[in-house]
């Protein structure tokens, strides 16, 4: 008796199992994107306006909250200056999945500039940078955004001091615009299965 109730209890348990839908093995949300961007920087302290390059990744540790890295090369004409930059921090993603996904981000790093306006005889001036914005990827098809976003950096540097008429206080600080493309290889997929 207790053999068959036992294999009675086996059997029920066996057929419950099996008779469960499989779970997915697709994620929830994003998993990480990959950018690059045109970008339009205006200096604080004349508006000299200047172009440059901007690529990034993130990779999202939760449905909404990721890390990104990016590194940026920027040259505003009027001051003779290029500007390399490199940071990382976290981002924010309002929308994950979504066709329009806007986020915000906040990124610390390193910043060196080149200029021949820096004070003495200084060709160069690094740094601590710190970088504050959003933006949003807007689907064009499947994995494929249309990124846009705008940001304000600080670059804090011991020599970046421009001439008598132009004094920044030791800080090298821009506004952004940014263009470009950007890549979420896991995006559709998990979309269909959301």
């Amino acid at each position: 008796m207790c053999k068959r109730l036992l294999f009675g209890m086996l059997l029920v348990s066996t057929a419950l199992a099996m008779g469960q839908a499989p779970t997915s093995t697709v994620r929830r949300g994003p998993s990480e994107d990959f950018a690059a961007s045109y970008q339009l920087s205006v200096k604080d302290t004349d508006t000299a306006t200047g172009t440059g390059a901007d690529i990034s990744t993130t990779h999202y540790l939760s449905r909404h909250i990721g890390v990104r890295g990016e590194a940026e090369m920027q040259t505003i004409d009027k001051f003779n200056m290029t500007e390399y930059g490199a940071r990382a921090g976290f981002v924010y993603g309002f929308r994950p999945l979504a066709n329009v996904q806007p986020f915000a981000e906040l990124l610390v790093g390193y910043a060196r500039t080149r200029s021949s306006w820096l004070q003495n005889s200084y060709k160069y001036d690094s740094g601590f940078s710190i970088l504050g914005g959003g933006g949003a990827d807007i689907r064009i098809h499947r994995q494929w955004f249309l990124r846009t976003g705008a940001d304000v950096a600080q670059d804090s540097g011991s020599h970046w001091v421009l001439d008598s008429t132009a004094h920044t206080n030791g800080h090298n600080r821009f506004a952004r615009v940014l263009v470009g493309l950007s890549f979420h290889p896991g995006d559709y997929a998990a979309r269909k299965d959301w």
